[in-house]
């Protein structure tokens, strides 16, 4: 879907395009930058203060796990940050700072014939929360194909799998498993519901599902 991209800066656009959804690319860390964001004064410049990111920063803020180690390792956020950098979705500029003077920062290009879904900065905040890698992703794929067609979209988890994770076969329980529990997540955050069903294809039946409703806003 396209549009304006700078609405309002209470909202943020995430890419929905393939380059996006690759594998290498992590939206927890750009749905991160996104959140911290501000936008210059001519509106057409989304940035990130250098001095707001650091891998230490970005660790504490999503926590610790059950085991008592770090959710978001150091290694991995810098890893992730060389290939939004890459992907040409961060790089580094300078903007003019409050008091005149110009600072050092990561702007977050944006261009305006991309395919991406701009959504509430609270609810991005929510899927942040969340700290699994492809949340966002899922979230926004479901939400450009609702807007598209509607509750007639249909996909199966080999579907997703394959354009959200990066996996082209569903056969590993571990990688079903993780695809379940973040569709769970969305849906009892009210941000996506569905009914299930078997379909058949070519005699063979495949458990389908069709999207009921993709939200923009928190409804639990």
């Amino acid at each position: 879907k396209k549009g304006d991209y700078y609405v309002m800066n209470e909202k943020r656009a995430i890419p929905v395009e393939d380059k996006f959804m690759n594998r290498k690319i992590s939206d927890i860390l750009y749905g991160y930058l996104q959140s911290i964001s501000y936008l210059d004064k001519s509106g057409k410049t989304r940035f990130v203060y250098k001095d707001h990111y650091s891998p230490s920063i970005i660790q504490e803020y999503f926590g610790i796990d059950e085991n008592g180690r770090y959710k978001f390792q150091r290694l991995a956020i810098t890893r992730a940050m060389r290939v939004l950098i890459e992907f040409g979705y961060v790089r580094e500029i300078t903007v003019e700072g409050l008091k005149g003077n110009y600072v050092k920062a990561y702007e977050l290009p944006f261009n305006v014939d991309s395919i991406f879904q701009i959504i509430p900065l609270e609810t991005l905040k929510y899927l942040l929360d969340a700290s699994n890698s492809n949340v966002i992703k899922i979230y926004v794929y479901l939400l450009n194909k609702y807007n598209c067609f509607g509750d007639k979209f249909e996909f199966t988890n080999k579907h997703l799998l394959n354009k959200c994770f990066g996996v082209k076969s569903n056969t590993n329980s571990l990688t079903n498993k993780s695809l379940a529990n973040r569709l769970d997540f969305l849906k009892k955050l009210g941000l996506i519901d569905w009914c299930e069903y078997v379909k058949v294809y070519n005699g063979k039946k495949i458990k389908t599902k069709r999207l009921k409703f993709v939200n923009k806003y928190i409804s639990k």
